[in-house]
């Protein structure tokens, strides 16, 4: 149905949408002005009867103000004031009753008015998601026969790799250390340099391949996780650094064999694991509520991309997605052009995720704590892919079927 509105239609919803705002924004100020100005009305009436009602009361109470003793007024002139005072309070007991129900039926107004932008506001994320995906799928059905041998080729060259291997071992403790090292992440670096995150000695540690020590840099917090923004050609990389129960992100400069502090980032809320998209962009998971966000280097939030998941680690792909390890002990994939969750997988076997990676062929490493091993999750990927693209070609052929009808 989205699909097939016309641009003057939705132009004309989006108009709507805008001259409704400004109406109920009207509504709001025109009501609140009246309620003002009545109130001050009644004041001003209430005040004056009541001075007015003190003076007879006094005058009639004591008419010879040199002599308050000589006498008092009689009954019913006392009958007559409290007949006064009962008017006047019932008169107020009107307006509270007035005021109240004008302020209920603002109430009603402005709830009917909000879930009326509400709906439209979901009706154009709902047309402008149906562009994009009409966009990507007349560019997928466009695909030749030689595009998809090439992808079958390559995919059946990297499932040529059957097994993972240990390469070295180096220890991670270092003479200056407080505490025996506990690495929460690591990233190695084009030309075999090695990162890690040391939550105990509240510090990062640059390594060689051969594990010697090139380089320590003390935080002032303890680093969660890590992720390289970006790499030039000159031996130069930028890492971002999560860090423990603030909401700062550090970002990191690796030249050669050194390592420093080069700026931070003030987040809005404290995050955990974190990915770089590019290289000024961020996507981020927070560290006690659900939501994925990707932000600038400013830690503005530019887009959300979910607000299902819990990530513990996260890594971006070369397909533009981003693979997670999440708190539920589940692997996932989402998609960051639409937010579009690809798959999720149950990983029994993960205790406690400490790290995770992608091939190109899809498959994922993670590291998991408690049984200290990297588990390769292949199988049930490819299985979750497949299962997805069925579903992706059973909607274009409907799509396509109800086009052609």
């Amino acid at each position: 149905m989205a699909l097939g509105m016309s641009e003057s239609a939705f132009s004309a919803k989006e108009k709507f949408l805008d001259e409704l705002e400004e109406q109920f924004l009207k509504n709001v100020k025109d009501f609140t002005s009246d309620v003002k100005k009545t109130m001050r009305n009644a004041s001003r009436e209430c005040a004056m009867e009541i001075f007015e009602m003190a003076i007879a009361f006094l005058t009639q109470v004591f008419p010879n103000p040199t002599n308050l003793g000589a006498s008092l007024c009689d009954s019913d002139d006392i009958q007559s004031l409290s007949k006064r005072i009962s008017d006047v309070e019932t008169k107020e007991t009107l307006m509270e009753k007035k005021f109240n129900k004008g302020l209920e039926k603002l109430t009603k107004s402005k709830k009917f008015y909000s879930k009326q932008i509400s709906g439209l506001r979901k009706l154009q994320t709902v047309i402008v998601k149906e562009r994009i995906k009409a966009t990507q799928t007349a560019a997928a059905t466009t695909t030749t026969a030689s595009g998809l041998a090439s992808a079958a080729a390559t995919t059946a060259q990297q499932r040529s790799v059957q097994k993972l291997s240990p390469k070295t071992f180096f220890s991670a403790k270092f003479p200056q250390d407080t505490k025996d090292p506990r690495i929460i992440d690591a990233k190695l670096l084009p030309g075999g340099l090695v990162l890690l995150a040391d939550i105990w000695n509240s510090c990062v540690k640059l390594f060689n391949r051969h594990g010697q020590l090139l380089h320590r840099e003390v935080l002032d917090a303890e680093p969660l996780r890590l992720t390289v923004m970006d790499s030039t050609p000159t031996c130069m990389w930028d890492v971002a650094l999560t860090l423990s129960k603030t909401s700062q992100i550090a970002i990191l400069r690796v030249i050669s064999n050194s390592l420093s502090l080069k700026t931070s980032i003030q987040t809005a809320k404290p995050c955990v694991a974190i990915a770089a998209v590019d290289a000024k962009t961020l996507a981020v998971g927070y560290f006690a509520e659900f939501g994925i966000d990707l932000i600038d280097l400013s830690g503005t939030v530019l887009r959300q991309i979910s607000s299902n998941f819990h990530p513990k680690y996260m890594a971006t792909t070369s397909d533009k997605c981003l693979v997670m390890a999440l708190a539920s002990k589940e692997i996932g994939k989402q998609n960051l052009a639409d937010g579009d969750t690809l798959y999720i997988i149950k990983a029994e076997h993960l205790k406690n995720p400490r790290g995770i990676t992608d091939f190109q062929d899809g498959s994922c490493l993670v590291v998991d704590q408690i049984s200290r091993k990297v588990h390769w999750e292949r199988e049930k990927i490819e299985r979750a892919h497949k299962n997805s693209m069925k579903s992706l070609l059973r909607t274009i052929m409907t799509r396509n079927s109800d086009n052609s009808s």
